[in-house]
């Protein structure tokens, strides 16, 4: 039985200070890899892929090849793609295999350690 830690009622100041450490750790990794674009066309969203690891994006192409599109005119929100050492966003004092925050009651991460 996996054992999961849930991180309840995180204000929205440190989630957002996290969300930030994410973009930053994404912008050092992309500094170093080539950054390879793609757009999911969802419908009622467009969701921009920002993809440092170039093996997921023949999956992408694959999965997604209706709605996948390398340019379009907007999109509504950014998802980065990249490979990195998942322990690094964890602290040292959550030593679970899950780690979920949550904020107002909703869950905004899970975090898989083991996976």
């Amino acid at each position: 039985m996996m054992n999961e830690t849930y991180i309840l009622n995180v204000s929205k100041e440190s989630l957002l200070k996290y969300y930030s450490f994410l973009d930053d750790k994404f912008k050092k990794t992309a500094e170093k890899n080539l950054i390879v674009t793609k757009y999911l066309d969802l419908g009622i969203k467009v969701i921009r892929l920002q993809i440092t690891c170039e093996e997921f994006v023949p999956k992408l192409e694959k999965y997604f090849s209706c709605s996948l599109k390398d340019a379009v005119d907007n999109y509504d929100e950014t998802l980065y793609i990249w490979k990195g050492n998942v322990h690094s966003f964890l602290n040292e004092q959550y030593k679970s295999k899950l780690v979920t925050i949550a904020c107002e009651n909703r869950r905004f991460i899970r975090i898989d350690s083991q996976n």
